[in-house]
């Protein structure tokens, strides 16, 4: 039996142009509209943000794609410590569009963290060029609220989350060959109806009452075909639910799943990851959270001499909600929305 094409590392290797029109067709509108306002003499910057994982490489190299000829782009691989960047910007005389990747470098929370920040804003407001950034969704929304760096920004451009059917679409468009589904998780009996409780207000108090419906395996399906539930819809309704749309995300649950060419149920989790950290543990995962991908020695400069931060790493590393790679952590991608709600829970994001 023939071996399977190896799954992608990252979301532009399995994007097709086909699938980038379709994917990202409302936001390559907006940005090339912002590109044809900029030619006429309007100038406003866009912001990308996303969650890690989420595929902004893919939109930002299609729009690189299209004005080839008109941009300069710059990305920042870590902590940002020095400004020669705006000098190495500044010289770009040719080019009227800039692309500056991975924003939430320029920012730390910490005292002075906000100073190469600055000087990069300014940069903004005095140039006669057009901005095209990304930001890490977790950055954006702590520097939003504590300095309003939307108002830099007329167009900001939230990338989406992907529904069951795209994620199939690009998913199984990596194979040529069929795929096997197999649900082989313990049998539970499936109720055609489903009760769910819901609050109102009756006199100033607080009601609850039923309110019944189909159950949602059974939507959309035809008469006759309510006794078994598609492996292939379990599935992917399992990658949706724990990726939360983030293509991403589902390309990991799928790389670790698969073995061609079935794909079984029972490998991919149906319930998120449960969480409880000390307050270092806590910030770090933050931090880590908030760069998409950050070294040691720049976690090790956020969090001071008293952390011990290589104690704390190899907790987070054991409770599987980081991974480290040639010095570089990241969040466990399976691990990063509970990761998500744990922080904002404990109200250190939102």
């Amino acid at each position: 039996m023939p071996d399977a094409p190896p799954a992608p590392e990252t979301v532009k290797d399995v994007e097709t142009e086909k699938d980038i029109e379709i994917r990202y067709a409302p936001e390559l509108d907006r940005i090339s509209a912002t590109i044809d306002a900029f030619a006429e003499g309007k100038c406003s910057h866009v912001a990308v943000i996303s969650d890690p994982f989420a595929g902004q490489a893919v939109l930002i190299d299609e729009i690189r794609k299209r004005h080839g000829d008109r941009t300069f782009y710059f990305s920042f691989e870590s902590v940002v410590s020095r400004k020669d960047f705006i000098a190495t910007i500044r010289r770009q005389s040719e080019k009227d569009i800039i692309i500056i990747d991975r924003c939430h470098f320029l920012a730390l929370r910490r005292i002075g963290g906000f100073d190469l920040l600055d000087e990069f804003l300014h940069l903004l407001t005095s140039s006669r060029k057009l901005f095209v950034t990304t930001w890490n969704s977790y950055t954006w929304s702590y520097l939003d609220s504590v300095r309003n760096i939307s108002a830099y920004f007329p167009e900001v451009i939230h990338l989406p989350q992907m529904d069951i059917p795209m994620l199939k679409s690009i998913i199984l468009g990596q194979y040529s060959g069929e795929i096997q589904f197999v649900d082989d998780t313990p049998r539970v009996e499936k109720r055609f109806l489903s009760v769910t409780w819901k609050e109102a207000e009756i006199l100033k108090k607080p009601f609850r009452y039923p309110s019944f419906g189909i159950h949602p395996e059974y939507l959309g399906r035809s008469a006759g075909t309510y006794d078994s539930v598609a492996a292939e819809d379990i599935i992917f309704r399992r990658i949706q639910k724990i990726s939360d749309g983030n293509l991403g995300i589902a390309l990991k649950i799928w790389e670790n799943s698969f073995s061609y060419p079935h794909i079984r149920a029972s490998s991919i989790p149906d319930a998120q990851c449960i969480i409880d950290l000390t307050v270092n543990e806590a910030f770090l995962l933050l931090i880590i959270l908030s760069m998409d991908s950050i070294h040691t020695d720049d976690l090790r400069e956020i969090a001071g001499p008293e952390m011990e931060i290589e104690k704390v790493l190899y907790r987070l590393h054991t409770l599987g909600l980081v991974e480290e790679k040639d010095g570089l952590y990241t969040v466990q991608p399976e691990a990063l929305n509970c990761s998500a709600v744990y922080l904002k829970r404990m109200r250190m994001v939102w």
